[in-house]
């Protein structure tokens, strides 16, 4: 777990645990973190936050990086995450996606024969 220090306005700062990240949705000019309570604009680019973050995350589309800790169902073209928030998979993201689903140590995939 690493913590994040992310700025949300002139002088204000938040600590926010990185586990407590659903997911991130780039905006016009702005990032916005949606942690499991509430959901934060922050003065950060998509790309610079994305960089500071671990292996749990992945872009899925071009505005979204999820976390794979909080993934419940996945298809083609969409992530549901817990709460029942849907996020759509881009297609140049799908199958990178796909693979570090499968990969990830906190699922275990098992596969048919």
């Amino acid at each position: 777990m690493r913590n994040l220090l992310l700025k949300t306005g002139r002088g204000t700062f938040h600590s926010v645990a990185s586990n407590d990240i659903l997911y991130i949705e780039r905006l016009k000019g702005r990032t916005r973190v949606y942690l499991k309570d509430k959901d934060l604009r922050v003065n950060v680019l998509f790309s610079d936050l994305f960089e500071q973050l671990d292996d749990s995350f992945i872009q899925c589309h071009r505005r979204y990086l999820v976390n794979l800790s909080y993934v419940n169902k996945f298809t083609n073209r969409s992530i549901r995450l817990e709460q029942d928030i849907v996020i759509p998979v881009g297609k140049i993201y799908k199958n990178e996606f796909i693979r570090k689903m499968i990969n990830n140590h906190d699922h275990l995939f098992i596969k048919s024969k």
